[in-house]
């Protein structure tokens, strides 16, 4: 750190003595300034700021739901399928090595691939809604849910019909671009910001 110091006493001592007029500010003395506090202002108002994405936040675990409890007049099936959890570690692809980051893409590109945080507005009705999303309870644990409006969700309203805005049916996340390609199949609405 010495060192580093001394250089750069001796690199401004050459360009005094070339002739020129230096001005130094250490950083210290600029993050103390006016001028650095206004210019922070403007630039936190100019841009929002992004939290860093967790790639633990896109892993959910398995869906476990009964599709429908009770038929009347026929016979019902119980289909068990097995920790599918390992083979797609073993047999599928993951991404690897380091991010390519893409802020605001005007529009989703499906040959992309990894993890995509976004903002998306599902589609009324789908009978299946494929991303999972983690609702925290009043207990303090998390729910997860498949919603198609986040307030449903929240609010674990499964018996009426949603009347919410589009606003308020807006889900945040992480996902696997794996199932927002299974998404734009379904007419699903990626929004550009968070």
């Amino acid at each position: 750190m010495e060192d580093l110091y001394e250089q750069t006493i001796e690199r401004s001592e050459q360009i005094k003595k070339a002739g020129y007029n230096l001005i130094e500010m250490w950083e210290c003395n600029w993050i103390k300034s006016k001028e650095y506090k206004e210019e922070m202002k403007q630039i936190k108002s100019k841009y929002k700021e992004i939290e860093e994405l967790n790639p633990r936040n896109a892993f959910f675990g398995g869906r476990t739901n009964a599709t429908k409890l009770k038929v009347n007049g026929k016979k019902m099936k119980y289909i068990d399928i097995c920790s599918l959890y390992p083979t797609v570690q073993c047999y599928d692809d993951y991404p690897v090595g380091h991010p390519t980051k893409i802020f605001k893409p005007p529009t989703y590109n499906s040959k992309w691939y990894g993890l995509i945080k976004c903002a998306i507005l599902p589609p009324r009705g789908l009978y299946h809604p494929i991303l999972p999303v983690k609702n925290k309870r009043k207990s303090g644990d998390e729910k997860l849910t498949f919603p198609l409006c986040q307030l449903c969700a929240k609010l674990n309203n499964q018996k009426d019909k949603c009347t919410h805005t589009e606003s308020q049916r807006i889900v945040r996340g992480i996902w696997c671009t794996n199932e927002f390609g299974i998404l734009n199949k379904n007419r699903v609405i990626c929004l550009k910001d968070l």
